[in-house]
């Protein structure tokens, strides 16, 4: 194959060569003199000087970039939410209010799914034990956060964040917003709440829509526990309600059976959570969710590769997006922040386990790829993270176009009695020379202006001047 491709390789340049040769055939017109025509000034000795073709660089900014942060509202996400805001300074220092591209921005959290009109029951069904309902308690629990209900996923004009709007105030509007509070439902459907966002947010003529088309487009997790997502396959059970005051951590069976959903359960795999045991990244959490009650990883993204497509106009084409998660990616994670739960089991005295590895937020990363990567929710400082996608974003942002370089600065400009021989060099070694009306010289400036020439030079061809003695009277006969 490597042979097949030099071939190749070696045709495109001689094409490449040839066209050269074209141009300045082309170029020279009738400016060739006769054999013999002139003679040569013997008083002038003959100097050169040679420039490598560079790249002349233009930047501009290219797509809009649309930014979607799904953050996990759960208790023991309070010391994650604060480090993702203290790292926002710089990042939107660095990568937003001076980044001169258009980029928009949104928060939704990892129990926005329950804005869904299938979860209506669920939010208004009284708690016989709290007499509450989980609206009532979210209510009197998350009074400065947004609440529960069919709105719940879609933004305001506020929750849009714009950078063209200006600098004045978004860092500070987009710090308020990631600290999404810690009474979420304690399922992290993250990606039922993308969908969910999507379904209410982003169709019809809304005002607020985050996604555009022919937009750049970023999908943000941050989580301390995998996705439980059910999309169609499971279905909400009102008369298990799992908001705070009814959540079930022990061990009794019949008590979780009459509370907990049928995709949970407290038998987890792993080493029993025995008081006095230390706990590790192998110590079994309090609940767990049955793996073929979720939705596949694949399923949610065919939905997003679809809506992208649609949005775009272009069935076939490539969805255009990028997926980072904020997890816990290996069991020195897992351990350190199973370490750090403060939250005890009333009826047993036991920690809470509910730190797990993001898997399914992992596989979400292997199965979008297009530059997709995940990063550790147990670093101690989240710039570096912070930074990370805002290199991304501005690899995605800004589009660079070169074109050859075409002025040469000389050491001196030529006198009265030289003219200037300006040769060029392919990479390969070939050259040829220009005609007169190929370039200009305007005092130490050597300036090419054949067009065509221009659009086959390429960085790395050389371009020779030679100062010769000019010509003067016909040579006598």
């Amino acid at each position: 194959m490597s042979f097949t491709f030099g071939k190749i390789e070696k045709r495109n340049e001689m094409q490449r060569v040839a066209s050269i040769v074209l141009a300045l055939v082309a170029g020279a017109g009738c400016t060739q003199a006769s054999h013999n025509e002139f003679k040569m000034l013997p008083a002038q000795e003959s100097a050169a000087a040679a420039f490598e073709v560079g790249e002349t660089v233009v930047e501009k900014h290219g797509a809009p970039v649309d930014i979607l942060w799904v953050i996990d509202n759960s208790a023991s996400m309070l010391t994650s939410q604060t480090k993702l805001k203290n790292g926002l300074a710089s990042f939107a220092r660095d990568y937003l209010t001076k980044s001169g591209t258009d980029i928009q921005l949104a928060v939704i959290t990892t129990d926005a799914f329950v804005a869904n009109e299938a979860w209506e029951k669920y939010l208004n069904t009284e708690n016989p034990d709290t007499k509450k309902t989980p609206l009532q308690v979210h209510a009197s629990k998350a009074g400065g956060q947004k609440q529960w209900g069919p709105d719940y996923a879609k933004l305001s004009s506020g929750a849009l964040m714009k950078t063209k709007n200006g600098a004045s105030g978004l860092v500070s509007n987009f710090q308020s917003r990631v600290l999404v509070g810690t009474q979420g439902i304690y399922e992290e459907h993250g990606l039922d709440s993308v969908t969910e966002f999507l379904a209410d947010n982003e169709k019809g003529s809304g005002l607020n829509k985050l996604f555009r088309k022919g937009s750049q487009r970023i999908i943000i997790f941050l989580s301390d526990e995998d996705d439980q997502s059910v999309g169609d396959h499971v279905g909400p059970e009102p008369r298990k309600l799992l908001y705070s005051g009814s959540y079930y951590t022990g061990k009794d069976a019949a008590t979780a059976a009459k509370i907990l959903p049928s995709q949970f359960s407290i038998n987890c795999p792993g080493t029993p959570n025995e008081a006095k045991t230390p706990i590790t990244a192998q110590t079994a959490m309090t609940l767990c969710v049955d793996a073929s009650s979720l939705q596949p990883v694949g399923e949610f993204k065919s939905k997003l590769d679809a809506f992208f497509r649609d949005l775009d106009g272009s069935p076939a084409a490539n969805p255009n997006y990028f997926v980072t998660a904020i997890v816990a990616k290996d069991d020195s994670t897992i351990e350190t922040l199973r370490r750090n739960t403060k939250e005890k089991n009333s009826e047993t005295g036991l920690t809470v386990i509910t730190n797990e590895k993001g898997s399914r937020y992992l596989d979400l990363v292997g199965q979008v790829a297009n530059g997709s990567f995940a990063m550790d929710i147990g670093a101690d400082d989240y710039s570096p993270i912070l930074k990370k996608i805002g290199l991304e974003i501005e690899k995605r942002s800004v589009v660079k176009k070169t074109s050859p370089q075409t002025t040469f600065t000389l050491e001196r400009a030529p006198d009265t009695r030289e003219r200037l021989v300006v040769t060029v060099e392919t990479a390969d070694g070939r050259s040829v020379e220009l005609s007169a009306n190929q370039f200009h010289v305007a005092a130490n400036k050597l300036v090419i202006t054949d067009k065509n020439l221009i659009a086959v030079l390429q960085p790395g061809d050389r371009v020779r001047v030679q100062y010769q003695p000019s010509t003067v009277l016909p040579a006598a006969k």
